[in-house]
């Protein structure tokens, strides 16, 4: 895998309270988005889902999207990897510890609107890897992407997993991660951008692994922050 040795150092780097994740699922019927929130699968709101990609087996992009209407996604061909973002909008924080999701803006009458010390503006992406290949096993171009090193369908609760975080395709380092159970302690990138956790339990056969940042955010009057989870799903032995 030919990757710059430039290497990204997580000074804006989130804590591990990045819960909420989404990628693609394939079930008997077709594809759909999975959402787990903290421990259990959650409703999302399909107007804010985006960025539907595919490959297959040798490499080739797949005719993908999202169906708005039945609220599912549309693969045309055998995925062997799929991709997809999800838009989460504002989280405001005020002063006095609390949090709304919403923008600072539309605080007028919550308690401590006029103390607002960080609005964030959210971003969830999500690869699930359905067989290995050559096109499973390279970064994807997401924004922020973990990227396995090994084959993930062959590990099972137990096993060690080796991965790639990349943000903007660069190695970043500090990066910590959460799983479908809870944090994952004492595990963060090296200077290469690389970490092996020890996969557990997995939920409903799935590892649900994710990472995720905070930057600096100054495209719209709304934000100050730019938060971002990425996860890798796949099936666990």
């Amino acid at each position: 895998m030919k990757l710059s040795k430039f290497l990204i150092t997580g000074m804006f780097l989130a804590n591990s309270a990045f819960a909420h994740q989404f990628f693609p699922m394939k079930t008997d019927s077709g594809y759909k988005v999975g959402f787990w929130a903290d421990d259990h699968w959650g409703v999302y709101q399909s107007d804010r889902v985006f960025g539907i990609s595919a490959k297959s087996k040798d490499g080739k992009n797949l005719k993908a999207g999202f169906d708005y209407l039945n609220n599912t996604i549309f693969i045309e061909g055998d995925a062997a990897v799929a991709t997809l973002s999800y838009d989460f909008g504002y989280y405001t924080f005020t002063k006095n510890g609390k949090h709304y999701h919403s923008k600072r803006s539309e605080l007028t009458d919550k308690d401590g609107a006029n103390e607002v010390i960080q609005t964030r503006k959210i971003f969830k992406m999500g690869k699930s890897i359905f067989s290995w290949s050559e096109a499973s096993s390279r970064p994807l171009g997401l924004k922020f992407e973990i990227v396995p090193l090994v084959n993930p369908l062959e590990l099972k609760a137990g096993d060690k997993l080796k991965l790639l975080v990349l943000l903007d395709g660069k190695p970043i380092s500090g990066v910590d991660f959460e799983d479908q159970n809870d944090d994952i302690d004492g595990v963060i990138t090296n200077e290469n951008g690389e970490a092996t956790i020890t996969l557990s339990k997995p939920k409903d056969g799935l590892q649900i692994i994710a990472a995720g940042i905070k930057l600096p955010y100054n495209l719209d009057r709304y934000g100050d922050t730019l938060q971002l989870t990425t996860t890798l799903s796949f099936k666990s032995k």
